[in-house]
């Protein structure tokens, strides 16, 4: 059925499975959502299939926009090709207006419902950017059906769950949240539930590329939920009982931001009882009290590979929380404040800025357990430093530490402790120069550097020596200031 750049609405489909290029599809060269397909379904199409593809498999030209209206149930789908491609390949976004969308994809052993190897129009063959919007507007359902489905932005006010029998993964933020008639970036908010099905079919839901995705009701999915890209917000100002918007027996998994936002009034809490593990990049969690107070209770915290970072930024009556293990001073994990910048640790389980540093980076007989801090002007090594963590923090005019010829060796524990520079470029910039070495104490060690400030335009920390030495193989950048690297080769 090919559609050709013109929009049709149909009171439904009845396909048959078997050929391998049976399908609806708009093979328009140019356009975003060049076609729009509506289907009035007033009654079930139960063994409906639908294909978005062209007959090779290749790719589909012409973005298509699928609207589904009317109270009857329709199965969205196909004769899929492979285990993971086949079913849905349009970009140009999913509208479930009424009635109830089941996705579908026939293939045997079939996991995958949509498909990330179609092409946009302009792109080079091969460029995978997967399907467009999904909208579940109030009323509508929308049923994963015992398959992964990847989307990009979410919006409306209904349902999506899975009649599935085995957990299944809805991925969002596809395509960078764009709309596809424009290309602009959509901050899209989600007022409907995403909900486990009740014959085993859980969910687990997982943010990628860049883009704002707010939800603001209560979810009831149980699988899992990650943040992989981008910033999730969780907006509970507008529920009656502001408390776990996400279930709480969730873990959460951070390779992007998550923002928390509280009710107006009165108390709010999010808590994740799994584990908080940071899979990589830099992750930050963000309350917001919105006027009441909120806490954000975390798992017990975790990175699972080096160049995660995480950080906590303090807000007005905002309270984070760790369960498990109390965290301690390390390269990783930093807390933004009102006035400084700092290692981020737990007394008790709650979650603030360190504060226990020994002032003044000595110049020889240093520890390498302590945790230093320097506000001077200027420091000038006589003997290699071994140390556990240093912050620079120039008071008020530019700083400059000299190691000469001695080696400032940082203390780390591999993946789970990497070492850890911190710099508050809040009132002057910072200049490390020498002729030996940054390194660490054990082989394959990571530095992490964090530049930033809480005020003003940062400072830049400026560094004119080697970074790795005989043990450092990992420098993790971190922060929103600039570091230089100096004249010596790294």
């Amino acid at each position: 059925f090919f559609l050709n750049g013109s929009n049709q609405t149909l009171a439904g489909i009845q396909g048959s499975l078997g050929t391998y290029s049976q399908g609806i599809y708009n093979n328009t060269a140019n356009g975003y959502w060049a076609s729009t397909l509506t289907l009035n379904t007033a009654t079930d199409y139960a063994s409906a299939q639908s294909v978005y593809r062209d007959a090779s498999g290749g790719p589909q030209y012409g973005n298509l926009k699928f609207v589904k209206q009317g109270a009857g149930r329709f199965l969205l789908g196909g004769y899929g090709t492979s285990a993971t491609v086949g079913a849905i390949g349009n970009t140009g976004g999913i509208d479930v207006q009424g009635g109830f969308l089941q996705f579908s994809n026939t293939f045997a052993s079939a996991t995958e419902a949509t498909s990330v190897t179609y092409v946009a129009p302009g792109t080079a063959a091969g460029t995978a950017v997967g399907t467009g919007f999904l909208n579940v507007a109030t009323g509508a359902t929308a049923d994963l059906n015992g398959l992964n489905v990847a989307v990009d932005y979410l919006t409306g006010g209904g349902v999506i769950t899975n009649t599935g029998t085995s957990a299944r993964t809805l991925t969002i933020g596809d395509l960078d949240n764009k709309d596809m008639a424009t290309g602009a970036a959509v901050s899209a908010i989600f007022s409907g539930v995403i909900a486990d099905g009740t014959s085993g079919g859980t969910i687990s839901l997982q943010k990628r590329g860049a883009g704002t995705q707010t939800l603001t009701a209560a979810q009831d999915f149980t699988a899992g939920f990650h943040i992989l890209g981008g910033t999730l917000v969780l907006d509970m100002s507008g529920m009656a009982n502001p408390n776990n918007l996400i279930r709480q027996t969730n873990g959460l998994g951070l390779a992007g931001n998550l923002t928390v936002k509280g009710a107006a009034s009165g108390t709010s809490s999010q808590t994740f009882l799994g584990n908080t593990t940071v899979y990589g990049g830099a992750s930050e969690v963000l309350g917001n009290a919105n006027g009441g107070t909120l806490t954000i209770t975390l798992g017990t915290v975790t990175r699972s590979v080096a160049n995660a970072t995480l950080n906590f930024t303090a807000g007005t009556n905002v309270s984070y929380k760790n369960t498990g293990t109390d965290l301690t001073p390390s390269g990783w994990i930093t807390y933004v404040g009102a006035s400084s910048i700092d290692w981020a640790i737990s007394t008790s389980n709650v979650i603030g800025a360190y504060s226990g540093y020994t002032v003044g980076l000595p110049t020889s007989a240093s520890t390498a357990t302590v945790n230093y801090v320097d506000t001077s002007t200027s420091v000038t090594l006589t003997a290699g430093e071994t140390i556990n963590s240093l912050k620079l923090a120039p008071a008020t005019t530019a700083q400059t530490i000299v190691l000469g010829a001695n080696t400032l060796t940082f203390t780390a524990v591999a993946t789970t402790g990497p070492a850890g520079l911190l710099f508050d470029g809040t009132n002057a910039a910072s200049t490390i120069t020498g002729t030996s070495a940054i390194t660490t104490t054990v082989a394959s060690g990571e530095l992490v550097i964090y530049t930033g400030h809480t005020t003003g335009s940062g400072n830049p920390l400026t560094i004119s020596t080697i970074i790795g030495g005989t043990n450092l193989t990992t420098v993790t950048k971190a922060g929103p200031d600039l570091l230089d690297l100096g004249s010596q080769a790294n």
